[in-house]
């Protein structure tokens, strides 16, 4: 039975609200799941301490109790300071739109062989 209906086409944040596995689901637009360790770039971050202080100060002055706050506070200033010393860009609200789903990326990172999407939704 499947679990897409054919003629519709879904928002990238409906896709996390199936009770199948993601696999399955997958499965249904024609791709493969495969979980693997990522490997990133490393670089050395100047003052990490400092940095990791600024992170902790941040949750104390601000209630994050949205994506918005939670995107502004926490995850834009890590990605940032992950992504300058290697000179890659940063891509926000980045739109895409498929056959079968659309929506939009809170955050797209691509490097020469890596491609790096991050959602800052809810509490995880």
């Amino acid at each position: 039975m499947p679990i897409l209906e054919s003629d519709r086409v879904y928002l990238f944040s409906q896709f996390t609200e199936f009770s199948q596995p993601p696999a399955e689901v997958l499965a249904e637009l024609g791709v493969e799941l495969f979980i693997e360790t990522l490997s990133l770039p490393k670089a050395d971050v100047e003052d990490l301490t400092a940095f990791q202080a600024s992170l902790k100060r941040r949750i104390q002055l601000t209630p994050l109790t949205s994506e918005q706050a939670r995107r502004e506070a926490l995850v834009a200033p890590i990605l940032f300071t992950a992504v300058d010393p290697l000179g890659l860009q940063i891509n926000i609200e980045y739109p895409l739109t498929g056959k079968r789903g659309k929506g939009t990326l809170d955050y797209l990172i691509r490097g020469q062989e890596t491609l790096l999407v991050i959602e800052a939704k809810r509490d995880d």
